[in-house]
C-alpha cells in the first residue's frame, strides 16, 4: 500500500508538471490563480495520491481476507486433527477393553463358573467373593474406562482407578502439570494394557509415572516392565479479547462504498491545495468539502437501496461513473465560481478527476462484495467441518457408551445377584437359577459386548423396553408403565437408558417390590418419573455411573424420598440436543 501510494504521488507530481508546462506555453492573459505551477503540482499529485489511497485500502481488504480465509483453514485443519485424535483414541479404547474383558474378566468368570458347578458347597462363599470382587472392581473399572461422563479429569485418580482391582498402587508426581482430559484418558488406557501384559504368577513391578521436560512437561512417561511415552497436551485456553487490527487497516463498508475514507481524503487534498493557492480561498475549500462528503454520503445511501442492488454489474457501473463524476463536476463549478468566475475551467477539471475515481470505484465494490462471499463460505466450511466433526465423534463413542451401560446395568448387576445366591442359607433352585444367570452372563452377554466393541452399532431402531421386558429381567418385582404410544427414536433410546439404570437401581439398591413408571412427551424433551416401594435414598448418598451419566444430559434431574415410603424418581431430558 505504501509503495502504491508512493508511486500514484510520482505519477501525480509528472502529470502537474507537464500540466503547468503546457499551461505556460499557452501564454493565458490572465490565467487563473489554480493554474500557478505549483497548485497544479499539488492538486495532479493529491488526487493520485487518493486515487493511490483507495487501492491501497483494496489491499488492506485483501489482507484481511487472506488473515480470515487463513485462520478459518487454520481452525478447520486443528478441529479434523481433533477428531483423527478423538477417533484413534476411541478405537485404542475399544482395543483395551476387549483385551481386558477377554484376557481378565472371561477367563475369571470361566474359572468361577467351573469351580460353582464342581464343589458347589465347599465353594460357594469364596466363588461369591469373587464374583462380588470382580462386579465392584473389574466390571466397574472397565465401565468407567468406557463411559465419557465418568472418566476422571485427575492423573492420579484416572491411574490409581485401573492398578487398584491389580492391587497395584501407582507412583505419580504430588503436583502433576496442568494436562487435557485426552492425555489422561491415553494415560489411564496405557496403563491397563501394561497391566494386562503382566503374568499373574509373576510378581508385578511397579507402576510409575513421570515427566519429561524442563520448564514444561513435554511427555508423560508411564513404566510397568516396558516404558510408554504420551505427549502431554496442555488443557486450552480460549481467548475473548479480540484481535487488534493493523494500523493501516480499514474495514470495508457494508455494501462496498468507504464513503467516510473518500471524504477524508478529499478533504485533504482541497485543504493543502487551498493552503498552496492562497489563504483567501478557505471559504470555498470548505464548501468544496461539504459538496463532496454531502454527496459521497448520499452514494452510500443510495447503493443501499434494493433497486440499485438488484441491477446489473455493468449499470451499478455507469451508475457510480456517471454520478462520481457529475459530483466532481458540482464540486469544482462551486468552487471556480467562489474563487473568482472560474466555475467552467474548475467544473471540467473536478469532472476529469471524479471520472477516474468514478470508474474505480465499482471495481472497489466488487472487490468488497467479493470478500464477504469468500469470508461467508469460510465460515460456513468451518461449520460444516465441526458438525461433521461432532457427528463422526458421537457415532465413535456410541459403541463404547453402550457397552459401558451394558457392562454396568446388565453384567454388573447380574454378577451381583449370582454372588447374593451363594449365602449360605440360599434355597437350591435360587442356586441353579444363579448358576445359570452366570452362565448366560460368561457365554452370551459378555462376549456380546466384546463383539459389539469389535464393530461399533449403527443407527438401528430403538425398540421400547416395555413392562414385560422389564418383568423379564426381574421377575420378582411388579413393574407397571405408562408411556406415550409413539416417540422419535432418539427420545425411546433415551427412555431406554434411563428406565433400565434406575429401576435397576430401585430392584437392587433400594430392595423394592414394585415400581411405576410413566413418561410424558413434550416439544423436544421427555419427561420420566419413576417411583419404587424400596428403602428410600441413603443421607450423603453419592451417584454411580448410571446417575452420572443421566445427570450430565438433563435439564432436571432429581432423587428424593416419598412420603409413604419409597423413592421418586424425576428427570427431563432434551431428546433433541
Amino acid at each position: 500500500g505504501v509503495v502504491m501510494i508512493v508511486l500514484f504521488a510520482l505519477i501525480g507530481a509528472i502529470g502537474g508538471v507537464v500540466q503547468a508546462l503546457v499551461i505556460a506555453r499557452a501564454d493565458l492573459p490572465d490565467p487563473p490563480q489554480f493554474t500557478a505551477p505549483l497548485t497544479l503540482i499539488l492538486f495532479s499529485t493529491l488526487t493520485w495520491v487518493s486515487t493511490g489511497s483507495i487501492i491501497a485500502f483494496a489491499f488492506s481488504w485483501r489482507d484481511q481476507l487472506a488473515d480470515s480465509l487463513r485462520g478459518s483453514e487454520v481452525r478447520a485443519q486443528e478441529t479434523r486433527d481433533a477428531l483423527s485424535r478423538s477417533t484413534d483414541l476411541e478405537a485404542y479404547r475399544r482395543r483395551v477393553v476387549r483385551r481386558l474383558l477377554r484376557e481378565r474378566t472371561l477367563p475369571a468368570l470361566v474359572r468361577v463358573d467351573g469351580e460353582l458347578r464342581e464343589h458347589a458347597a465347599t465353594a460357594a462363599l469364596t466363588c461369591a467373593d469373587a464374583l462380588e470382587d470382580l462386579a465392584r472392581q473389574d466390571v466397574r473399572t472397565i465401565s468407567h474406562l468406557l463411559h465419557p461422563v465418568t472418566r476422571a479429569d485427575d492423573l492420579a485418580a484416572a491411574l490409581t482407578a485401573v492398578c487398584r482391582p491389580l492391587g497395584v498402587v501407582p507412583t505419580i508426581p504430588d503436583r502433576p502439570p496442568p494436562m487435557d482430559p485426552e492425555t489422561i484418558d491415553r494415560a489411564s488406557l496405557t496403563t491397563a494394557e501394561l497391566l494386562l501384559e503382566q503374568d499373574d504368577a509373576v510378581p508385578r513391578p511397579p507402576l510409575t509415572a513421570t515427566f519429561e521436560g524442563t520448564s514444561t512437561a513435554t511427555a508423560l512417561v508411564i513404566s510397568h516392565g516396558r516404558t510408554v511415552r504420551i505427549p502431554v497436551g496442555q488443557p486450552a485456553v480460549t481467548s475473548t479479547a479480540p484481535r487488534p487490527p493493523r494500523w493501516y487497516q480499514i474495514a470495508p463498508a457494508p455494501y462496498g462504498m468507504p464513503w467516510v475514507a473518500i471524504a477524508l481524503l478529499n478533504a485533504f487534498s482541497v485543504l493543502v491545495a487551498t493552503l498552496a493557492a492562497g489563504s483567501g480561498l478557505w471559504a470555498a475549500a470548505f464548501v468544496d468539502i461539504a459538496v463532496i462528503t454531502t454527496g459521497t454520503a448520499a452514494l452510500d445511501r443510495l447503493l443501499r437501496l434494493p433497486i440499485v442492488r438488484r441491477a446489473s454489474s455493468r449499470a451499478q457501473w455507469f451508475f457510480i461513473g456517471g454520478y462520481v463524476a457529475a459530483l466532481g463536476a458540482l464540486a469544482g463549478g462551486v468552487w471556480g465560481s467562489l474563487i473568482g468566475g472560474e466555475a467552467l475551467s474548475v467544473a471540467i477539471l473536478g469532472l476529469v478527476c471524479a471520472l477516474g475515481m468514478g470508474l474505480f470505484l465499482p471495481g472497489i465494490r466488487v472487490w468488497s462484495s467479493a470478500i464477504r462471499e469468500l469470508r461467508t463460505a469460510a465460515v460456513l466450511d468451518g461449520l460444516a467441518v465441526a458438525a461433521t466433526a461432532v457427528r463422526e465423534r458421537v457415532r465413535a463413542r456410541a459403541a463404547t457408551t453402550a457397552a459401558a451401560e451394558s457392562l454396568h446395568a446388565a453384567v454388573q448387576s447380574q454378577l451381583l445377584a449370582v454372588a447374593g445366591a451363594f449365602a449360605a442359607d440360599t434355597p437350591e433352585d435360587l442356586r441353579r437359577n444363579a448358576l445359570s444367570m452366570l452362565d448366560d452372563v460368561t457365554r452370551r452377554s459378555l462376549p456380546a459386548i466384546v463383539a459389539q466393541l469389535a464393530s461399533p452399532a449403527g443407527d438401528d431402531e430403538a425398540v421400547l423396553l416395555d413392562a414385560s421386558v422389564l418383568a423379564s429381567v426381574w421377575p420378582k418385582v411388579a413393574i407397571s408403565m405408562r408411556v406415550p404410544d409413539a416417540m422419535p427414536p432418539p427420545a425411546l433410546r433415551l427412555f431406554n437408558s434411563v428406565v433400565v439404570e434406575v429401576v435397576g437401581n430401585a430392584v437392587q439398591h433400594g430392595r423394592a417390590d414394585a415400581v411405576d413408571v410413566q413418561a410424558d412427551l413434550w416439544p423436544g424433551a421427555l419427561t420420566i418419573t419413576v417411583d419404587d416401594d424400596g428403602s428410600g435414598v441413603a443421607p450423603h448418598m453419592q451417584d454411580g455411573l448410571g446417575l452420572a451419566a443421566i445427570r450430565a444430559i438433563a435439564s432436571e434431574c432429581s432423587l428424593r424420598p416419598r412420603p409413604a415410603g419409597g423413592t421418586r424418581f424425576e428427570v427431563r431430558l432434551p431428546y433433541l440436543a
